[in-house]
C-alpha cells in the first residue's frame, strides 16, 4: 500500500452493491486509487465498518472488501460520499486501475 494521498485518483463510475457482511444496498463508485474506492451511498457509513462491495467488471461480478475511512453528505446530490480503504482487492480491479492510470481513458477497459 502507498502512503495516504500519494496514489493518483482516477475516475471510476460504476454501479455497485455494498453492505456489511454481504452486498445488499445499491450505490455507485465515483473514483478509484491504489488503496481505495470512493462510493456514493444512500445512508452514511460509520467509520471503521467493513464493507463488501460487488462491482460488474469485464462481464463478471467481482467482490472486494474494505474499511470505511469517512462518510460525508454531498450538498449537491444529498447522497453520502464514502471513502473505503480496500483490504481485500481483486486482481481484475487492480489491473483496470493500472490501465486507467496509464492511459487516462477509462471506458476502454471496463
Amino acid at each position: 500500500m502507498s502512503e495516504r494521498g500519494k496514489s493518483r485518483r482516477v475516475r471510476f463510475k460504476r454501479t455497485i452493491k455494498y453492505g456489511v457482511g454481504k452486498p445488499t444496498n445499491f450505490g455507485y463508485a465515483y473514483e478509484l486509487d491504489e488503496d481505495g474506492i470512493g462510493i456514493y451511498t444512500e445512508n452514511p457509513v460509520d467509520k471503521g465498518k467493513i464493507l463488501v462491495i460487488e462491482i460488474l467488471l469485464q462481464n463478471e461480478f467481482i467482490l472486494i472488501e474494505g474499511e470505511a475511512s469517512w462518510s460525508v453528505q454531498d450538498s449537491r446530490t444529498r447522497a453520502y460520499k464514502t471513502k473505503v480503504t480496500i483490504t481485500k482487492n481483486h486482481p481484475k480491479l487492480e489491473k483496470v486501475y493500472k490501465r486507467i492510470k496509464i492511459t487516462r481513458h477509462a471506458k476502454t477497459f471496463y
